[in-house]
Formats: C-alpha cells, sequence, structure tokens
C-alpha cells in the first residue's frame, strides 16, 4: 500500500477522525472544566553538609544527610504535627525534591486553597528545622551532656585535690616532700580538667552547628494562578491523541469494510478485469452532456471511453457493452448517452435505446417526445420499429426512447420482439 492509498483511505475516512477528535475535544474540555482547581506553594531550605574536605566519604554523607531530611520531611510525626498546628482534619497534598548539585531542598504543597498551601509550605519547613536537632541526636543523652559530667566530676575532684594540698601545705610546711606530691597532683587533675574542658567546648560547639543544619532560604508565597489544571495542555494532548486514535480508526474501519468504493478496489477483487476508463463526478452546477468544444473533464473522460471502446470492438471483431449499476442515479443514462454521442461524433452511426421502462431519461437529456412512439409500443406490437427511431440534434445520433410507462415491464423485454430487435 503506498503513500497515495493511505492519503485516499484517510480522505475517505475523514468524518471518523473529524469526530474522534470533536468527542474527545468535547470530553477533555468538560473534564477540564468542572476539575477543581488546585495551586502549589514551595519553600526553599538549605541542609549545611559542607566540610573543609572533599573526599568521596563527605559527599556520600551529604547526600545521604539530604536525603535523610528529605524522608523527615514527609515523615508520620511532622505531618501529624502539622495537621495539628494549622488545625485540619486531613493534611495537604506534600512533596519534597532536591534542586540538583546543591544542598538546597524543596518543600512543595498543593492545595485548592492557596493560602492554605503558602501557609503550610512555610510551617512545615518551620516544624523541619525546630525537630531537626532531635532528629540527629536522638531522644538520649547527647555526647555532650555525656562530656559535660564527665568535665563535672573532674571537676569536683580538682577542688577536692586543691582542698586537700593547701590543708596539707597549711597543717605541716615543712613536708617537703608530702606537699611536692599532693602539687603534682593538682597540676595532672587540673591538665586533665582542661583538656576535657576544651574537648566540651568544641563538642558542643558542633552540635550547635549540626542543630541549626537546617535554615530557610526562601519562605512559600502565595501562589496566584493554579497549577492544575492545565488547560492548553490537556487540550493539546487531547487533540494529539485524538488524532492518533481516529487515524488509527479509520484504518480498522477501512480494514473491517468490505464495500468496493473505486476502480482499485474492484481489480483488488477481480484481478483478472481492468478498467477501461475513469468517469469522474458530475455536479449539479457542470453540463452532463458533451460540450461542443470538448474541453470539459466529462469531454476527455468520455473521449478516452470511446477509444477505449473502438479498440476492443475492432479487436473482438463486434462486442456487448453492459453498463449496469446496482442503484438508481449512478450514472448509467449520462454514461451511455454520451458515450454514443461521442461515438456519433467520431463518424459512426449510432442509435441509443433506452431500456429504462420506469423512470425513462434518454427522452429528457437529448429533448425528444415519450408519449407517441417508443419501445413499449414497440414491443406491444402498436407500431413498427423504424417508426420507433427519432433522429436528435446531433448528425448520426438517433434515439429509441422508451415509450409510455407499463406494468409489466419486465415481460415486455424478455419479449420475442426484443430478442428480434
Amino acid at each position: 500500500m503506498d503513500i497515495s492509498e493511505l492519503l485516499n483511505i484517510l480522505k475517505w475516512r475523514k468524518w471518523v477522525i473529524i469526530i474522534c477528535v470533536l468527542v474527545t475535544l468535547l470530553v477533555v474540555f468538560v473534564a477540564t472544566w468542572l476539575t477543581p482547581p488546585t495551586y502549589v506553594a514551595t519553600s526553599t531550605l538549605r541542609i549545611a553538609t559542607s566540610s573543609s574536605s572533599s573526599t568521596y566519604s563527605d559527599y556520600y554523607f551529604a547526600d545521604r544527610l539530604i536525603t535523610t531530611y528529605m524522608n523527615i520531611a514527609t515523615s508520620r510525626p511532622l505531618i501529624d504535627e502539622l495537621v495539628k498546628q494549622l488545625d485540619l482534619t486531613t493534611a495537604p497534598s506534600i512533596s519534597v525534591g532536591q534542586i540538583p548539585n546543591s544542598e538546597l531542598i524543596q518543600i512543595s504543597v498543593e492545595d485548592q486553597d492557596p493560602a492554605l498551601a503558602m501557609t503550610a509550605a512555610n510551617v512545615l519547613g518551620s516544624i523541619l528545622i525546630t525537630k531537626g536537632s532531635e532528629f540527629f541526636t536522638g531522644s538520649g543523652k547527647s555526647p555532650a551532656d555525656v562530656l559535660k559530667e564527665q568535665v563535672d566530676r573532674v571537676g569536683g575532684e580538682l577542688d577536692k585535690l586543691r582542698n586537700e594540698y593547701y590543708d596539707h601545705l597549711a597543717r605541716y610546711p615543712d613536708d617537703t616532700e608530702g606537699n611536692q606530691i599532693n602539687a603534682e597532683a593538682v597540676d595532672l587533675q587540673q591538665q586533665l580538667y582542661f583538656e576535657l574542658l576544651s574537648q566540651y567546648q568544641s563538642l558542643l560547639s558542633r552540635e550547635t552547628i549540626q542543630s541549626n543544619i537546617v535554615s530557610f532560604v526562601e519562605t512559600a508565597s502565595l501562589p496566584t494562578s493554579p497549577s492544575k489544571p492545565n488547560k492548553v495542555v490537556n487540550l493539546a494532548l487531547g487533540l494529539l491523541v485524538s488524532l492518533i486514535g481516529g487515524i488509527g480508526l479509520a484504518f480498522l474501519f477501512d480494514n473491517l469494510d468490505s464495500t468496493m468504493h473505486t476502480s482499485r478496489d474492484i481489480c483488488k477483487v477481480a484481478s483478472s478485469l481492468q478498467p477501461i476508463g475513469r468517469i469522474p463526478t458530475i455536479t449539479r452546477k457542470e453540463k452532463r452532456i458533451l460540450s461542443p468544444d470538448g474541453n470539459t473533464r466529462l469531454d476527455e473522460a468520455i473521449s478516452n471511453l470511446r477509444t477505449t471502446f473502438l479498440s476492443v470492438n475492432e479487436e473482438n471483431k463486434g462486442i456487448t457493452f453492459l453498463i449496469v449499476s446496482s442503484l438508481q442515479g449512478e450514472g448509467k443514462t449520462m454514461l451511455s448517452s454520451n458515450l454514443s454521442l461521442s461515438l456519433a461524433q467520431s463518424g459512426k452511426k449510432v442509435i441509443l435505446v433506452d431500456c429504462d421502462m420506469r423512470v425513462p431519461g434518454i427522452h429528457k437529456i437529448f429533448g425528444l417526445q415519450n408519449n407517441d412512439g417508443g419501445l413499449s409500443d414497440y414491443l406491444l406490437g402498436s407500431i413498427t420499429l423504424k417508426k420507433t427511431i427519432k433522429p436528435t440534434n446531433y448528425d448520426n445520433l438517433h434515439a429509441i426512447t422508451s415509450g409510455p410507462v407499463t406494468k409489466k415491464p419486465a415481460l415486455l423485454l424478455e419479449s420475442s420482439r426484443m430478442k428480434t430487435l
């Protein structure tokens, strides 16, 4: 099947495509306009993961940390807290995503109320910041708390050793050896205390930074236009899908249709038959009879048919041509009249016989009387054959009109006088 045949199928089934497109667009239009609009508000937060080093383990830790906070943002405890703070019955639609190649995450809230979407995005970000430290350190004691207890214990022991040293020095000032030993014990305990205190301060500073690891970069603003439904996109997709579906249905219907619409279809079924001519469809505004100058579409088609007719007739030394159709009004009278006229114009003597006794039309085309002697009168024996032959306004062309309409034309056409004719 070539491209021209495909285009002919689409042309023949164009109403299938048009109806499919119109119905689909109507459904999409109604569904889009009946869908309540929803709004999306987005807040942007930073997860501080930067460090002085740039090893693979640091990058891996940063990626895991951001993923962890993204999962925490949509966890049940935070969603329940959001519902509680906003006094809602159900939570709105929430999604969290990371901006590629950055430490930024975006919290997007979708709802039919734009103000609620904005408020929920900001409140959820605040909850994540507040709860971030708790989720990071856990519910038990932090390392700084444990180290603080050690610092306090060592500090208490240092004070005790100092008191014992000063007390022993006051009571035994001449005990040089004992006082030296007590002084060294105080110095060692003091070194331990300051070392633990330095570690505690460093760890406390680190935990303070970690507790503030999440911060707002941009709060959500009030959305002014709905994110859904996107009317233009929906209609465009509906048009595309309907075109594809309509074209598919056109080819499906054509494949299931056994009707023959063109001479090419006939040749496919009856491969031994070849068309001898193609007559164009004549509109009501066009003449149904050959023009004097012979420059119309009908003239050219009839001329080609006449040439084929004469060639076949000469090869077969006389042949019978049957002009027939399945329905009334398909052009039998027009074709036979024009072919007869074309043969007459080529110099052949032609008699055109109108055997259509139900809806005769030859007399109308050539302007002849039909009730003053025709084929039915001859078959009934009312007149002789010579009297039925009527001249037309064209040279070499005569006609036998059908005559008055009878009740049983089939019997007349099967009579012996018809065979004699």
